[in-house]
């Protein structure tokens, strides 16, 4: 506003338009000029630059979150194996809220690509994270003292400092653990009574979601402890950096539930028996902080919200999520100037790249817990076409037939060949002609691991495995109801 009303704060005051520009390709000050003339309430101007040509803006529609970060991912990889004119510094993602950083990040530590998060914390490192993943570090080893330490007076229960001390020092007198001990709070001496309250209640959760571990998928789990704990409310008790925290939890519970799907079972089957699903998401949660920690000094690929973005350029740009309700918000339609702000930031998005950039959205995001389909943003419509290339990855062409349809649990009283009940499967396997037989020698796709060949099959119904040779990645064993395998018919 303070821009808008200069003039009629001080009257007599001369406009001086800045638009020529050092930094960006024909092509993109185009669309970036196409898109801010929208917006109503603005000082007009038009960006322009002596430089000649450019590549076009290249438009890439995936099926999920999960195949958009990985086209992201290839694409990067691509670029750089052209020849020695970029590095990984030179490139950077774009995105409107920080929850959107998860899937990029897992999939970059798969591949062993560096990044690094500007103007923020690394997904797994973030407070309300760590809180809820010292939850579930707990659940799955009673022993976790470091856990038992950060989680059990969150949400507050009226667990003191005193109650802790008194509480720890009877547990060691009398050779427990402290899960143990505070199950048994009452017997502890001059521990304050609303302290062994909270103590026991404490004890008590963690011992019913232990025994659910083993019989619950993860991310159901997940789900269900999180609304026990009322962590949403308490997040935003917080106000718009607690909206901002549950965004990030929400987003965790997406990956525990997709890690449902995706479960690689790498190990053999008597050692999964020791294990439950809460288990190996622990694992491989660990793995990932671990990588976090690698080289922080190296050439990495930048990461970032669009608000963060502003005063900084890249050669290449990715910007991220261009689905209507999530860019622009959903809440910015109910007031005009909110609107104008989030088309703002995408102008300020596309004129962060100098040379070529990618927008990238997906058909169906999970969001809040729930699959959502969606619609490309709107804000690309007023890009002119001529400046746009349009690329679909091979992950959602092959689910053109289901654009549209949301992931139904269909009735479980029919099932396939494979003995398989249709409550496994995301879409109903009687329409969907893209599923394997799981024989020797067939031609296979994975989300993660790509394209392979079937090598063996053991098991059936539930407990079927199959052994697939990925071109990529290597050999990996993986549990049939969950790997979401389809026919590669490349």
């Amino acid at each position: 506003r303070n821009i808008l009303d200069f003039e009629t704060a001080f009257l007599g005051a001369h406009t001086v338009r800045l638009e020529r520009n050092y930094r960006s390709s024909p092509v993109i000050l185009s669309a970036a000029n196409a898109v801010i003339a929208e917006n109503v309430d603005r000082k007009g101007k038009t960006l322009r630059t002596d430089r000649i040509g450019g590549e076009r803006i290249t438009l890439v529609t995936t099926s999920g979150e999960t195949d958009e970060a990985r086209w992201i991912a290839d694409q990067i990889e691509a670029v750089l194996s052209e020849g020695p004119g970029l590095a990984y510094r030179e490139m950077a993602i774009l995105y409107r809220t920080n929850a959107q950083s998860r899937a990029l990040e897992d999939v970059f530590r798969r591949r062993g690509l560096p990044y690094q998060i500007v103007g923020g914390v690394r997904f797994y490192e973030r407070r309300e994270i760590q809180d809820v993943l010292a939850y579930l570090r707990l659940i799955s080893n009673p022993l976790d003292a470091g856990a038992f330490e950060r989680v059990v007076n969150y949400p507050r229960r009226g667990i003191g400092n005193t109650s802790l001390d008194r509480l720890s020092t009877w547990a060691k007198a009398e050779e427990i653990r402290l899960l143990e001990a505070a199950a048994r709070a009452d017997e502890a001496p001059d521990v304050p009574k609303g302290g062994v309250r909270g103590l026991i209640a404490f004890a008590g959760l963690v011992q019913r979601y232990s025994a659910h571990a083993s019989q619950m998928e993860v991310g159901e789990l997940l789900e269900a402890l999180v609304e026990e704990l009322d962590v949403f409310r308490h997040l935003a008790d917080e106000g718009p950096e607690g909206e901002d925290r549950a965004d990030n939890v929400r987003e965790l519970i997406a990956g525990a539930l997709d890690y449902n799907s995706e479960l690689q079972e790498d190990l053999e089957s008597e050692t999964l028996d020791h294990f439950t699903e809460l288990d190996l998401f622990l694992q491989q949660v660990a793995l990932v902080a671990d990588v976090d920690r690698h080289d922080p000094d190296a050439s990495a690929v930048t990461l970032m919200t669009l608000h963060n973005a502003k005063g900084l350029e890249f050669p290449v740009v990715f910007i991220s999520g261009l689905e209507d309700g999530l860019f622009p918000l959903g809440r910015a339609y109910d007031n005009p100037s909110e609107l104008e702000e989030e088309r703002r930031l995408f102008y300020v998005g596309i004129t962060r790249a100098e040379n070529k950039l990618y927008l990238t959205h997906a058909r169906r995001r999970r969001r809040a817990g729930e699959v959502m389909y969606g619609r490309l943003s709107p804000f690309v419509d007023a890009i002119p076409g001529h400046l746009v290339e349009k690329v679909t990855t091979a992950v959602a062409g092959e689910s053109d037939g289901y654009a549209g349809r949301r992931a139904v649990r269909p009735d479980s009283s029919r099932s396939i060949d494979l003995g398989i009940q249709d409550d496994d499967l995301d879409f109903d396997t009687g329409l969907n002609q893209d599923l394997p037989r799981f024989v020797k020698g067939e031609a296979v796709v994975h989300d993660t691991f790509g394209s392979g060949t079937v090598g063996e099959v053991v098991g059936f119904g539930r407990d079927l495995k199959v052994t697939v040779h990925f071109d990529n990645v290597g050999t990996k064993r993986l549990l049939v109801r969950h790997a979401r395998l389809r026919r590669d018919f490349d």
